[in-house]
């Protein structure tokens, strides 16, 4: 029999996984110390629309010295602190200041508001947490433990960069492009039992290691070879076409 001991005044509550479309939404980050930098940048790699940073003990130059040594397109920055009003058409919002109190005021206005809100000092008065995660190309892996050990997110975000590291991102380029050459054929059946069938661990591990070692010359026959396993010649035909056999997989900034 397992016992859930809940520490009294402990938030308790499960969150919901999501992964965000940011393009086109403005964001809001009050105080800009070493986790609002970070979040600049999250958020700049991500595409977001617009980004707004408020922080009343930063100057212009050293705000865009720690931005990277400049002001980055589609950022503001102000040196002032927060007013209700800088909530106006925010669709994100991330209150890291070194203010405890103005962290909370931020995160009820946006609970008022309807805005997702993270707070760095609280995060129970937030509406959501950051995850600790691991990227590698198209692939992101997400690890939380709803605010209980950041400690533990960390360790097991390091544990899965350790096995996914930067092997997936071809592998991920490969089914990117060929993604929308199966789409257009067969029947939705199908074409699930095709990406089922390349998404299969001993499959995907073959093709992960001939494109970890690929050459333009034996490699692109042994990869087609696999891939014939599953997927239809014409498709494949259609494939080497776009990418140059393969070597376009390889020549991608992922």
């Amino acid at each position: 029999m397992l016992f859930y001991l809940t520490p009294p005044g402990f938030f308790s509550m499960e969150y919901y996984p999501l992964f965000l479309d940011l393009r086109g939404t403005s964001c809001l980050i009050v105080g800009f110390g070493g986790v609002g930098a970070r979040k600049l940048g999250t958020l700049l790699r991500c595409g977001a629309g617009s980004v707004t940073v408020l922080d009343p003990g930063t100057d212009e130059r050293g705000f865009a010295e720690r931005a990277g040594g400049s002001v980055p397109c589609g950022v503001r920055f102000e040196k002032r602190r927060f007013l209700p009003s800088d909530l106006d058409g925010m669709g994100l919002v991330f209150a890291v200041s070194s203010d405890k109190e103005e962290n909370s005021l931020v995160a009820a206005l946006c609970r008022q508001k309807g805005i997702p809100c993270n707070s760095a000092t609280a995060p129970e008065e937030g509406t959501f947490v950051v995850p600790a995660s691991v990227r590698s190309g198209r692939l992101t892996l997400a690890v939380s433990t709803g605010g209980t050990s950041p400690a533990l997110a960390r360790a097991m975000r390091e544990e899965l960069e350790d096995a996914a590291g930067a092997r997936y991102a071809p592998y991920l380029e490969l089914m990117c492009a060929l993604r929308p050459i199966l789409l257009k054929s067969g029947t939705p059946s199908g074409r699930a039992g095709i990406f089922r069938a390349l998404a299969e661990r001993g499959r995907r591990t073959r093709i992960m290691d001939i494109l970890e070692r690929f050459d333009a010359g034996s490699s692109a026959a042994l990869l087609r070879s696999v891939l014939e396993e599953c997927v239809p010649a014409a498709a494949l035909d259609e494939l080497e076409a776009q990418t140059g056999t393969y070597s376009a997989l390889r020549d991608s900034d992922v």
